[in-house]
Order: structure tokens, then sequence, then C-alpha cells
């Protein structure tokens, strides 16, 4: 699986989002920062764009310092839905991992206050 930096993959979400029924839409670099969630500049935003553009993640019309015109392509809805799944699983193999660490942690503590207690 091709891999993205995290700006690339917001940027590439919220163009998804916008751009749901297939075609171009003007978007501005400070809403596509905004809609993100997170605290891009527009400057990473538009590189972000343009790096995305060059991989087929997207189509790119127009580009400027304040706005792009963009259109979402199904190899990059693909991407976002392929990323959020395995987000989801790295997720649950940490939690898995906790789990079973902490369980270890309790049985050695557990047999060894069973062992002092015989013995």
């Amino acid at each position: 699986m091709i891999s993205l930096d995290k700006i690339s993959a917001d940027v590439l979400d919220v163009i998804n989002r916008e751009c749901a029924d297939g075609g171009y839409k003007v978007l501005s670099l400070s809403d596509i920062a905004q809609a993100s969630g997170r605290s891009y500049k527009p400057e990473g935003v538009l590189d972000a764009v343009h790096h995305l553009a060059e991989k087929e993640f997207i189509k790119l019309k127009y580009a400027d310092e304040i706005n792009v015109c963009v259109a979402g392509v199904p190899k990059g809805r693909v991407f976002v839905t392929d990323y959020r799944k395995e987000t989801r699983e790295k997720r649950k193999r940490a939690a898995t991992a906790v789990i079973a660490f902490v369980g270890a942690l309790l049985g050695a503590f557990a047999g060894t206050v069973i062992a002092n207690l015989l013995f």
C-alpha cells in the first residue's frame, strides 16, 4: 500500500468529502486546513495538494496561493477507506497488546502472592 504523510492523508480526506459527486470544486486552502481539524498552514496544504495530484489521488485543474480547483478520483477514495481501516486495526492491535501485558503482569503478581502464601 502506498503511504502518505499525515497532512496529505488529511487533505485527501477533506477533498473526498467536499468533492463527493466526482466533479471539480474550488476550495480555499484555509478552508481545507480548517476542515481537516488540524492547524496546517496554507502552504503545507498546497504542497500536499500538488503531491496528491502527482500520485494521481486527485485531479488538479488549478492552484494558486489562495484557492485550488480539485476533483476526487476513485483511487483517492479507496485509499482513504483503506487508511481508515488500517488505522482502526493498528489501534485494536495496540489495545490487545496493552491488555495482554496487563493480564500477564497481574497473573505473575497473583502467582507470586499465592506461592508466598503456600510456602
